[in-house]
């Protein structure tokens, strides 16, 4: 991870005039066009992990939007939340994709769509419903065959990472719409005088919410969105790697093609119930960390930045959740699955060695 100084000094010796202005001026826009930061991936660019996305692709330097941020990890690479306390409470889902309650009367429509956050969290959240899959293939196996197969996990599924929205400068009540295919934390930090009357989340994968005001009505669509049909995606961009070289592989052709149809339908879903298109006035990124809606605040109005530490996550499923590391993932789960399975069977499992197959996800054995 670059600090800021080795970045501004990266972008001096390549000559990005535009970004090295605004190393001088921490108040400044650092570009008109983060996402020209960095090509890299497939979907082409990766935005700098200190820039915040604004409205019209416009990034803000992420200091220059609260008081007191710390990033979430330290330069030596010590996670900065290690002995952070938390409680836990619910959101309430959806009951289908049909039903989500569209538009609030009197609220303004913003949406966020997080693609790649890529800001890791120590947040682990395991589902109840994934730990009872697993158990009644323990079972079944041991059954059918009389011994036990390996107990298999799946960190990248149940890892959350962090996205931060700052919500600053709008008069109107805010209806802020949330997507992403990742289990994200999304962390709201709305300026004084801000209302965030309603919060809704579309995700392919449990959520989470943290630092919303208490007045907020929150609720997720994720349970439902693959019986829907829905993939919360964004539009193919032109300056979309793979888009740029449709021509040269099937396979770039077959994802920009798959990209767009997953869109079209998302979009379709999107328009029903908010009365506008999923790519109008969308802050997103491939890789944002941080999000801006609305207008960054003056120097003397930055609000004090809210980490996740000590505060209460509200989830969008019930199951087992804990902060740790990915050696503690493993441990939980494990003893998750054979409590619950000893439960179903009315036995002891006595698993020597204990068996472990990562389905995926680095240091995950």
């Amino acid at each position: 991870m670059l600090s800021l100084r080795s970045f501004c000094n990266l972008a001096t010796v390549a000559g990005l005039a535009a970004i090295t202005a605004a190393c001088s001026n921490g108040n400044a826009v650092p570009n008109e066009d983060p996402q020209a930061f960095v090509k890299e991936g497939r979907q082409g660019y990766r935005v700098f992990h200190n820039v915040a996305i604004g409205p019209n692709d416009r990034g803000h330097w992420v200091s220059s939007l609260t008081r007191n941020y710390q990033p979430l990890v330290n330069e030596e690479g010590r996670h900065a939340m290690q002995d952070a306390r938390l409680s836990v409470g619910s959101i309430d889902e959806f009951p289908a994709c049909q039903d989500i309650g569209g538009m609030v009367p009197g609220t303004a429509v913003h949406h966020v769509h997080a693609e790649e956050v890529k800001r890791e969290s120590r947040l682990y959240m395991i589902p109840h419903d994934f730990v009872e899959g697993e158990v009644w293939r323990l079972k079944a196996h041991y059954e059918e065959e009389g011994t036990f197969p390996e107990i298999t996990t799946d960190v990248d599924a149940h890892h959350y990472d962090i996205a931060d929205v700052f919500v600053n400068g709008i008069d109107e009540p805010v209806h802020l719409i949330l997507t992403t295919q990742r289990p994200v934390v999304w962390n709201i930090q709305a300026a004084p005088g801000v209302t965030i009357s309603n919060i809704s989340i579309i995700s392919s994968k449990a959520t989470a919410v943290v630092n919303a005001p208490e007045t907020t009505t929150i609720k997720a669509l994720t349970e439902y969105t693959s019986r829907c049909g829905l993939v919360p995606a964004r539009k193919p961009a032109k300056h979309w790697q793979a888009v740029q070289q449709k021509a040269a592989s099937d396979s770039n052709f077959e994802f920009v093609e798959e990209a767009k149809t997953a869109f079209y339908i998302f979009d379709a879903f999107f328009f029903r119930n908010f009365d506008q298109s999923a790519a109008e006035g969308t802050v997103g990124a491939e890789e944002g960390r941080f999000f801006l809606v609305g207008t960054p605040p003056s120097k003397g109005e930055r609000p004090d930045y809210r980490s996740i530490a000590g505060s209460t996550i509200k989830t969008s499923a019930a199951g087992y959740v804990f902060l740790g590391s990915k050696r503690d993932y493993q441990a939980v789960v494990k003893t998750a699955m054979v409590k619950r399975a000893e439960k179903a069977m009315g036995r002891k499992i006595d698993l020597k060695p204990a068996t472990l197959a990562a389905k995926s996800g680095p240091g995950a054995s």
